[in-house]
């Protein structure tokens, strides 16, 4: 911006933007795919760590024509990603929208329901063909209130026409589309859980899309902690593994039904490919069969409740959990939820007896609509 002096008056004159200022400024507000800043160490989904973001960044300045200042912009861009997301070593941070995530205003996808009042798919959404032919479950999910490790109330089932559900701590009495957790009792309430129920405040929203996808929304003033084997694989780890810190304001997907109805298929068959060779082994049917391995053991160890999980989310208000806690359980949280999801679990139903192997199949249809 230029000074001028004109009848004794200083008039400004501004600078047009250059080339480089305008590139700089579109990579800083879309960044390279795989870049999401909610990390802050490399992980196997192309999450790249603040430094190789900051040279991404750097380089682009640069082949735009950038000069001193433009680096320095880029360095305090950096260092407010990095500084804005506090990574602990099994806590994921979701603290706004990113890659995966949708703003206010806006959605996944597609918004349009999977089912139509005759259960029939619309036309937009052909090409998500359903995982099954069996007609949708009366209820989209069954929640279920826990204290420490005491379950307190009924368990709230939500219908599938009900597409967005809210759990708050509030005592107005709970409605088809609303589970109020501060009208229910507990004679053996700690002091901890009166405390941590007094800031649930506006809880969370939760939001079934497509044929069986969730999304969560922390409207709570507190963060909430989940566990999702969905966020898992996308953080790069191991199901399980993680505690994921959803902040308030949060929008982000939890659960992918196809990635669930894929690791049961997997799981399944490699329990029952590592039942028939620990059989083959144990009888001796493999010439020079080696002794059966902890490996084998555990692949034909897996049963239905292993598999079970995988149709579950797990949300704690306001406490987390996990080795980064002096809780190590969710089951030591003050607060929780249990949600189980029904259409994944009429897909386990399928997948548990296409398997060939009827003792694997012997008492397995536990889903209930």
């Amino acid at each position: 911006m230029k000074a001028a002096n004109v009848g004794g008056q200083v008039l400004m004159e501004r600078s047009p933007i250059k080339p480089y200022s305008v590139k700089l400024l579109f990579y800083l507000l879309n960044p390279p795919a795989g870049t999401s800043g909610l990390s802050s160490h490399p992980s196997p989904l192309g999450v790249q760590s603040p430094t190789s973001h900051q040279q991404a960044m750097r380089a682009a300045a640069a082949s735009a024509g950038g000069h001193g200042h433009t680096s320095m912009a880029v360095d305090a861009y950096a260092a407010g990603r990095s500084s804005g997301v506090h990574n602990q070593a099994n806590v994921r941070h979701y603290p706004q929208a990113s890659s995966g995530q949708w703003t206010e205003g806006s959605g996944p996808p597609y918004s349009t329901p999977y089912w139509n009042s005759n259960n029939q798919m619309p036309a937009d959404i052909a090409s998500h063909a359903p995982l099954t032919n069996q007609p949708p479950p009366e209820f989209w999910c069954t929640q279920t209130y826990f204290e420490l490790d005491q379950q307190v109330g009924e368990t709230f089932k939500v219908p599938y026409s009900v597409k967005k559900v809210t759990v708050d701590g509030y005592t107005d009495p709970s409605s088809i589309d609303r589970f109020c957790l501060g009208q229910l009792s507990n004679v053996h309430r700690t002091d901890a859980s009166e405390r941590a129920r007094l800031h649930i405040g506006k809880g969370v929203e939760l939001e079934h899309r497509g044929e069986g996808d969730v999304w969560i929304r922390c409207v709570s003033d507190h963060s909430v902690f989940v566990q999702s084997f969905y966020l898992d694989r996308e953080a790069g780890r191991a199901p399980g593994d993680a505690v994921h810190k959803i902040y308030p304001t949060a929008y982000i997907k939890v659960f992918d039904i196809r990635q669930c109805h894929r690791q049961m298929q997997e799981q399944a068959a490699t329990a029952q490919a590592a039942q028939a060779a620990q059989a083959a082994a144990v009888a001796g049917s493999i010439a020079g069969s080696p002794a059966v391995g902890p490996n084998l053991s555990a692949a034909a160890g897996i049963g239905v409740d292993d598999l079970r999980r995988l149709c579950l989310l797990r949300l704690s208000f306001v406490k987390g959990w996990g080795p980064d806690y002096p809780r190590k359980s969710i089951k030591e949280t003050p607060c929780w939820i249990e949600i189980q999801l029904h259409r994944p679990l009429q897909l386990l139903d399928e997948v548990l007896q296409a398997m060939p192997n009827a003792e694997i199949r012997s008492g397995l249809s536990f889903f209930m609509p």
